[in-house]
């Protein structure tokens, strides 16, 4: 029996999908039975208890507290609900995978007490400074290099991530990097020739994080000599009524769509019929969670086909313009409208920088990477 236990965001009682829970869908391919753990990342509800066997969802049951705790109090409780989860669920388990520190503290006193034969440290996010509490940020540093040498194996979901693991005297062979990337195979690619050419499409919630405005700019720019250029919009956020509005006195609204929050079958429906994915960044702190971060839907573009066209300092951001995947652009109108100029009339560069985009998705293929990882617990 494997265990997975995670922090999860719920929205209208429904997880969002995440990197754990890629290793599930990993298991169930496999008919592997395994127990998901979900505990809500905001504090509040039941923690949700997910059995599977051979491959299917078996039962589902609620367990825990209805009612926020204290911080403290809410870490700890949690952490000990998966310890009894997985004594009296999991028997015989060969594997518990704990998603951040605080799941893979179970798992490190699970291997004490020998109820689990392997663990492993699932490292989805991180952060230098992850509290502004001082104390409490202390604590979170201390039980993250706890997990990562107390676990058989760590998985990282970016570069940044390993690396630093490894300047902090990690072994490279419990080191290992598992990205946010879908599996290959199971995202259709449409043939180049049948996609919307001149379509860009952005997968983003619309809140003040992202320069929408900006886009909006750069597309009335662009339609001048592209002229049945469009931007779709994945998502839906707080600033969605001010963007329209935008929109709207820019005489955009037949270039720019706004599809709100898609299932993300229905999302890779449309992204596979599109030409570019756009992923726009600000500059990270070295300390802040983002600059460590590894983008999911930059990695769905790609093995949907898309070139990539991102902003920041994130290290996919490098990736994808060391493996000419797309473009790093500045934040500024004109940088954006003359990569993506360059990009929409230019077949050659097209196709080139879409071969690129296929090719690097392939190599993180997440069903690969777990299989790869499995044969080391499981030789």
């Amino acid at each position: 029996m494997i265990v997975i236990s995670t922090h999860a965001v719920f929205i209208n009682n429904k997880d969002v999908y995440g990197p754990p829970h890629a290793v599930s869908l990993y298991l169930n391919k496999k008919k592997i039975n395994h127990i998901f753990i979900k505990h809500r990342l905001e504090g509040d509800g039941f923690s949700r208890v997910e059995y599977y066997e051979k491959g299917k969802l078996k039962k589902v049951i609620e367990r825990g507290y209805p009612k926020r705790l204290k911080l403290y109090f809410q870490y700890l409780f949690e952490i000990l609900l998966s310890l009894k989860i997985t004594w009296q669920d999991a028997k015989n388990c060969g594997l518990f995978i704990g998603v951040d520190p605080l799941n893979a503290v179970a798992g490190t006193i699970l291997g004490i007490l020998g109820k689990t034969e392997n663990t492993v440290y699932f490292s989805a996010d991180f952060a230098l400074k992850r509290f502004e509490d001082p104390i409490l940020n202390s604590i979170y540093l201390w039980l993250d290099k706890n997990a990562m040498f107390s676990s058989s194996y760590t998985w990282s979901v970016s570069t940044r991530i390993v690396e630093y693991r490894r300047t902090n005297g990690l072994d490279k062979k419990k080191n290992l990097l598992l990205p946010n990337a879908p599996f290959f195979d199971d995202v259709k690619r449409l043939d180049y020739k049948t996609i919307n050419r001149h379509d860009l499409v952005i997968v983003s919630a619309i809140n003040k994080g992202i320069n929408f405005n900006l886009l909006v700019d750069s597309v009335f720019e662009l339609r001048k000599k592209v002229r049945n250029i469009r931007l779709i919009i994945i998502g839906s956020g707080p600033e969605e009524s001010n963007v329209k509005k935008y929109v709207r006195k820019m005489d955009l609204q037949k270039n720019i769509l706004f599809l709100g929050t898609l299932s993300h079958e229905k999302m890779f429906e449309v992204l596979r019929k599109s030409a570019l994915g756009i992923a726009l960044y600000s500059d990270s702190d070295p300390s802040h969670f983002r600059f460590f971060s590894d983008s999911m839907k930059a990695r769905d573009y790609m093995a949907s086909g898309l070139p990539v066209i991102i902003s920041g300092n994130s290290a996919i951001g490098y990736e994808i313009e060391k493996e000419k995947a797309g473009i790093l652009v500045k934040l500024k109108k004109k940088d954006i409208v003359k990569v993506l100029l360059n990009i929409l009339t230019s077949e050659n560069i097209y196709q080139t920088m879409r071969n690129n985009a296929i090719e690097l998705a392939r190599k993180n293929d997440t069903g690969a990477l777990i299989n790869k990882y499995f044969t080391l617990i499981y030789p």
